[in-house]
């Protein structure tokens, strides 16, 4: 599992490629369990570019 500076490189840099962002996704989410404190922003900061659409989803 990595850091959240290296969470945040890997969904920057690798967006095209859906297992890495995946996976840098659940380290996300394990990561932020140890939170003691809500942190609303982790969404907003690293997947504020995203523009998904219905074709994005499909394998």
């Amino acid at each position: 599992m990595g850091n959240e500076e290296q969470i945040k490189v890997t969904l920057q840099c690798y967006k095209e490629h859906p297992s890495y962002i995946q996976k840098a996704l659940y380290h996300l989410f394990q990561l932020t369990s140890s939170f003691s404190e809500a942190r609303p922003d982790i969404l907003s900061r690293y997947c504020w570019k995203w523009k998904l659409t219905p074709a994005d989803y499909s394998g």
